[in-house]
């Protein structure tokens, strides 16, 4: 679940492309931080995919604060 929901959150796409393209232009400070934890998540498919531990523990880390940070941003959000 965690690899499909990283990196096939849409047919062919990764959850940060679909990040990227609804987020667009927007600029707020939790965004950065949140586009700095997508990298991170690209950056470990490949460990992800091959079920490497500390991999997928990182990525899972990651995808919760993610999760805290947008979920904040919305709070904030009038």
């Amino acid at each position: 679940m965690l690899t499909r929901d990283l990196y096939q959150l849409e047919p062919g796409q990764r959850a940060s492309a679909v990040f990227a393209r609804l987020a667009g232009s927007l600029d707020a400070p939790g965004l950065f931080r949140a586009r700095l934890c997508f990298d991170e998540i690209d950056a470990l498919e490949a460990a992800v995919r091959a079920g490497d531990r500390d991999g997928v523990r990182r990525a899972a880390q990651l995808a919760c604060e993610l999760e805290r940070l947008l979920y904040e941003l919305a709070r904030g959000a009038p």
